[in-house]
């Protein structure tokens, strides 16, 4: 490396084409060894809002972290929006296109793509807050040993409404961190709000064949199997759209009891954790009864809920899924 600076010090005429894509090379392999950050952007028809999730991350503080597009087979304008943040930022934004295959499909190719030690996945509508970075390299630095890092973020509504939820302590026990995740005692965890290290896809993968609530399942394997921590203060806008009721209920539907089968895998899962599967299941049909009723569709809902106290009795308990389930005989009659 030296030999080819002394090169470039005595006159660039004399320096061969051959020579100069070497530094350039050379130069590429060092930066990707600082590369702290890939920032992981799957897109599917979101050129309309692609580019406020992008210059949220173009700018951040540092030059430790690239930024990865992964346009899940686009049919609007996204590639040619990307393209123009790729022509400004040479070596930092990156554009990777394919056939359309879902988003777990997207950010696994993303991460196939990606060179930083640290992976954060941020949807394609949404935008990480000033400084967010900084916030994960301060953790970083103080315990670099943690394999998952989140924070909290900001639900941010149509009619401008903007709700704050600071993310929750873990315990040092990572069953009961699993066990907690899927209990919904740890609040809602976000893509956005979350860095974890690269090396974790060496094991782990998003499942491909579902389309909703696959990072349920990934971030409980995680939880199990990996160092993982929490500090309080959110780094990510979540924006909240009135289509997403809609999205969410098809895609609910088509998923079935796959995402319950998905994290209750036996050669993840300890025996003793096995036995949870049953009240997990039961808490998913009540998140699906909670969406047909809120979507109108009573009698769909009032079977969900059937379901989910056949499964698991002891949910009649959860008294809010209980009077919506009362509601639905009052709008059925």
């Amino acid at each position: 490396m030296k030999n080819l600076i002394e090169q470039l010090d005595c006159g660039f005429n004399k320096v061969t084409t051959t020579t100069c894509e070497i530094i350039i090379k050379k130069i590429r392999e060092i930066k990707n060894k600082f590369m702290l950050f890939s920032i992981i952007i799957p897109s599917y028809n979101y050129a309309s809002r692609i580019a406020c999730a992008l210059e949220s991350v173009l700018n951040q503080p540092g030059d430790d972290f690239e930024i990865i597009v992964l346009d899940d087979g686009s049919t609007d304008d996204t590639q040619k929006k990307v393209s123009h943040y790729c022509d400004l930022n040479k070596g930092i934004v990156k554009y990777f296109f394919q056939e359309n295959n879902g988003p777990s499909s997207a950010r696994n190719n993303g991460v196939k793509q990606s060179e930083g030690e640290y992976i954060l996945f941020l949807d394609a509508d949404d935008q990480l807050l000033q400084n967010a970075l900084d916030s994960f390299r301060n953790f970083i630095q103080k315990f670099p040993q943690t394999d998952f890092i989140f924070g909290g973020h900001i639900s941010v509504y149509d009619d401008g409404v903007k709700k704050k939820h600071n993310a929750l302590a873990l315990s040092n026990n990572n069953e009961k961190n699993f066990v907690d995740f899927l209990r919904k005692k740890l609040g809602s965890i976000s893509h956005g709000s979350v860095i974890m290290k690269k090396r974790i896809f060496d094991k782990l993968k998003y499942p491909c064949d579902i389309r909703n609530n696959e990072d349920i399942v990934l971030f409980s394997h995680i939880f199990l199997l990996y160092n993982c921590a929490s500090f309080s203060e959110p780094v990510v806008s979540i924006f909240k759209h009135k289509d997403n009721l809609r999205h969410n209920l098809e895609t609910v539907r088509l998923a079935g009891t796959k995402v319950t089968d998905l994290i209750f895998n036996p050669y993840i899962l300890p025996l003793h954790l096995m036995k949870m599967r049953d009240e997990f299941y039961s808490t998913r049909c009540l998140s699906q009864f909670r969406l047909l009723f809120l979507a109108g569709h009573y009698k769909e809902a009032k079977a969900m809920y059937h379901r989910a106290m056949t499964v698991y009795p002891k949910n009649i308990f959860k008294l809010s899924y209980l009077k919506k389930y009362l509601k639905t005989r009052i709008h059925m009659f």
